[in-house]
């Protein structure tokens, strides 16, 4: 596990993986996420970056997609308004 603290990161491609980024400032960088268990962001600022998936992360991704498209789409509906609902909430107020 790696920590950051209050560093700046430009035009970098930053692993999200067993990352711990605190108080830490982002511009125009690409986050990577292959699927580990544990990441902290936390404060800090993010401007003009994106987020590529790989790995599991990208596979469970492609399944989630997949099985939108049959009858078990409200199943993942209802697994991913759980976690997200409140996110979602608490930009739009």
């Amino acid at each position: 596990m790696s920590r950051h603290i209050e560093q700046k990161f430009q035009n970098q491609i930053v692993p999200l993986d067993r990352q711990e980024y605190e108080r830490c400032r982002f511009m125009d960088c690409v986050f990577t996420y292959h699927g580990a268990q544990h990441f902290l962001l936390d404060g800090g600022t993010i401007e003009r970056c994106r987020l590529e998936l790989h790995g599991e992360a990208a596979n469970t991704l492609t399944v989630l997609a997949a099985l939108c498209k049959t009858p078990l789409a409200s199943s993942v509906k209802a697994l991913l308004a759980g976690p997200l609902a409140d996110l979602f909430k608490e930009q739009s107020d």
